[in-house]
């Protein structure tokens, strides 16, 4: 699913449910898809994305993405109030290669 967080600001889920399809690349198909819809489609400057702050694995897929984590004042500058379970990390329209 995709959605809009504030204006110029948008999110996206994914989830990969099974283990033997983890690892494999489809979460990186799956970001890659996202940002061609956000960054060329409906223009987005960035796509934020949350992460429960426990869940290691998936804070390593998206640092290897070029995401890079976001600090609450920027959030609260857009109006996302930040959940302390969670970081947020941001990827960029600039740093898009599509």
């Amino acid at each position: 699913r995709l959605y809009e967080l504030s204006t110029g600001y948008a999110s996206f889920g994914r989830l990969i449910g099974l283990q033997t399809h983890r690892g494999v690349g489809y979460g990186r198909d799956m970001v890659n898809a996202a940002h061609t819809l956000l960054f060329d489609v409906y223009n987005y400057k960035m796509t934020i994305v949350g992460n429960l702050r426990i869940n290691a694995p998936s804070r390593r897929s998206k640092l290897a993405l070029g995401y890079e984590l976001l600090n609450d004042r920027f959030l609260e500058s857009i109006g996302i109030t930040p959940n302390k379970e969670h970081e947020y990390y941001g990827f960029n329209r600039s740093d898009y290669q599509g």
